[in-house]
């Protein structure tokens, strides 16, 4: 009878050991002090050496009451991105094969978007983006601009390499901030690609092309 209390007291409890007060009470002061959801504040214990599922956490926010998805609040990028709308252009390559008899070669062409109206500026298109190229066509889109009535305060772009010096000189020139994203972040350059999106797979697609002038006419019938 005593062995079997024995063995009785010696079994292991079912379900995951309940998280200490003090590492619940860290989650919750991250939380509050943040804004991050569950799953950017697993990472943050995680570096202050707790290694917290993100159910866990998610459990721990909503006992206390909070939400457990990131806050969103007048600091974040997209009421950031909604207060200057109008002011902000985000640009971005986009590249189609042109067909000949013996090769294929790639076309370039920049689109750049306004994201307070979601117009679209689409450059003529080149197959070698040298610094003169860039150059000569952020003088065009600034024009265009002035033509649209349409302001240009920030342009926003990747660290794509074709984007030379010379094209972030001639903005800078024309009184415009250039917001360089982070590598690996899409999501801060997200209305040029979603626009980037469209224009291929909506209007590129449907065309095999053979010459620059015929990808310039695309260009401009799709932004009309």
């Amino acid at each position: 009878m005593r062995e079997k209390e024995q063995g009785s007291a010696r079994k292991t409890k079912l379900g995951r050991p309940k998280v200490a007060e003090d590492i619940q009470k860290l989650a919750l002061r991250l939380h509050e002090e943040t804004g991050d959801g569950y799953t950017l504040l697993g990472g943050l214990l995680k570096r202050l050496g707790y290694n917290i599922s993100r159910l866990t956490i998610r459990n721990i926010l909503n006992a206390a009451g909070h939400d457990p998805q990131p806050r969103r609040d007048a600091d974040s990028w997209d009421a950031l991105l909604q207060r200057h709308a109008d002011v902000i252009w985000q640009c971005d390559f986009l590249v189609k094969p042109q067909w000949a008899i013996t090769s294929m070669k790639d076309l370039f062409q920049l689109l750049f978007i306004h994201i307070g109206t979601r117009r679209i500026w689409i450059s003529p298109a080149t197959n070698n983006t040298d610094a003169n190229w860039m150059s000569q066509h952020a003088k065009f889109f600034l024009q265009h601009c002035d033509d649209v009535e349409l302001k240009h305060t920030i342009i926003m772009r990747d660290n794509d390499g074709k984007f030379k010096k010379g094209f972030d000189e001639v903005l800078e020139a024309g009184k415009c901030y250039l917001k360089k994203n982070t590598p690996k972040s899409p999501n801060l350059n997200a209305f040029v690609e979603r626009a980037v999106q469209i224009y291929e797979h909506e209007c590129l697609d449907q065309f095999i092309v053979i010459s620059l002038r015929q990808l310039n006419v695309i260009g401009r019938e799709f932004q009309a």
